[in-house]
């Protein structure tokens, strides 16, 4: 692997870590009344903000609450936008997503924090930051998973094409005991062995 094109990466993803909060939350481009009105009538929670040019959306599923807050166009939530994930019976927040949106989907630069439970039932939070396209990260991608239980941390950086790790990547894997560094290489997400590093710090 070339030490470089590492070292670029790396800058890219400082830049994506600085850049992700400092978006504007307001919409920044006129907003007509047609899309106004759009927000309004989407259901009985819509509410329109004329001073902050923003549309707030509240949806109640079987399992889940859905809250949103941000730019809108006539197909849904669009520009900048906070997007939250209740779960419907005890309140506990599951997912938070503040970024870019496109046709009411996860579309441009943005950071996405999710709290699931594993196969074995432990807690785990993964953030995930990047250039996202229909929902799925496309590009550069930095995603960092703590298990809540264990306090094991792992962080990837590098490529994902579709939501799938593809390409040059670094992996950090940290316990109590050390922390493991590889440098892989994924094919649509399985690490390819032949081209991978390991070392122990």
């Amino acid at each position: 692997f070339n030490f470089m094109e590492i070292l670029r990466m790396l800058k890219k993803l400082t830049l994506l870590i600085l850049l992700v909060p400092v978006v504007a939350y307001s919409q920044t481009t006129e907003v007509t009344n047609d899309v106004k009105s759009h927000c309004k009538s989407f259901n009985d929670t819509a509410f329109w903000s004329e001073e902050e040019s923003l549309c707030t959306v509240s949806v109640k599923g079987d399992k889940t609450v859905f809250h949103y807050v941000g730019g809108w166009s006539l197909k849904g939530a669009n520009g900048y936008g906070q997007f939250y994930e209740y779960n419907v019976d005890s309140g506990t927040l599951m997912a938070v997503y503040k970024g870019q949106f496109k046709n009411s989907m996860f579309n441009g630069l943005g950071r996405l924090e999710e709290t699931y439970d594993n196969s074995q039932g432990e807690s785990i939070t993964r953030v995930t930051i990047g250039n996202w396209s229909d929902d799925k990260v496309s590009g550069l991608m930095y995603q960092k998973t703590i298990n809540n239980l264990t306090q094991e941390e792992v962080t990837f950086f590098g490529n994902a094409n579709k939501g799938l790790r593809h390409g040059t990547s670094v992996l950090e894997f940290y316990t109590d005991e050390n922390k493991s560094v590889y440098i892989a290489n994924f094919i649509d997400n399985v690490g390819d062995d032949r081209n991978s590093k390991e070392s122990f710090l």
